[in-house]
């Protein structure tokens, strides 16, 4: 059991360590992540039978805004890439 303990923390080790030594390579090869900023896609319904959800909608647009107002993530702002549904 100590063994299979001791090679899964080894495995998670150096997974964290690789990622941790290319943290540029990790930021090229993601979508919506670059230096300056994280993009990040919703599409909430405003208006129709649905639109009560619109309100949520809202909730997450006046957190991204407090969240970039503090600093954003990481030193980078979100940019909320939101769709409307009728």
């Amino acid at each position: 059991m100590s063994s299979r303990r001791s090679l899964l923390g080894s495995a998670i080790g150096l997974a964290s360590a690789s990622g941790l030594a290319t943290p540029g390579l990790a930021l090229a090869q993601t979508p919506g992540v670059t230096a300056t900023e994280i993009r990040i896609g919703n599409t909430m319904s405003y208006s129709g039978p649905v639109s009560s959800l619109g309100v949520q909608g809202k909730s997450i647009d006046a957190y991204v805004r407090m969240v970039n107002d503090a600093g954003g993530v990481g030193g980078r702002r979100i940019i909320p890439q939101l769709r409307r549904r009728l």
